[in-house]
């Protein structure tokens, strides 16, 4: 019995960690270039399928908390999702078994956008089939023309 007790807690703690390891990963490889006082902004994300088997992501954004840019002050973005080339717009991606995937994220800030103000947003990608999600933080800062030094 007591040889058996280890070997049981060594058995739990090895499924622990095969279930706790996420099918997919997010990542956010590169922020924009685009200099900071344009409207519009692109973000390079890549989309690892760590499963065995092809999986279908859907696209959504999330508000995230921004009190340690905004002093109460918060523009809305819009979101657009694009394949690698940036010719096709995108509201979900298949990733093949094993494979990685990279798409932009594209923001883009309203005419009506008020200006010196933050906007802070998580970029969510959920599995179709089993509601999983990773996200990816944006903070994005909608630069007053007229203060750029």
């Amino acid at each position: 019995m007591k040889k058996l007790l280890p070997l049981t807690i060594l058995l739990f703690i090895n499924i622990q960690f095969v279930f706790s390891q996420d099918n997919f990963k997010l990542s956010r490889l590169k922020n924009s270039d685009i200099p900071v006082n344009e409207k519009v902004h692109l973000y390079l994300v890549q989309l690892e399928n760590n499963t065995n088997q092809s999986q279908t992501y859907a696209f959504k954004v999330e508000d995230a908390d921004c009190k340690k840019y905004q002093h109460g002050k918060h523009s809305e973005l819009q979101f657009e999702f694009y394949d690698i080339s940036k010719n096709k717009k995108l509201d979900k991606i298949v990733v093949g078994k094993g494979q990685k995937s990279q798409f932009f994220v594209k923001t883009i800030a309203p005419a009506s956008a008020q200006l010196s103000t933050w906007n802070c947003s998580n970029v969510v990608l959920y599995n179709i089939l089993t509601k999983e999600k990773q996200l990816v933080n944006i903070v994005s800062y909608i630069r007053d023309p007229k203060k750029v030094n």
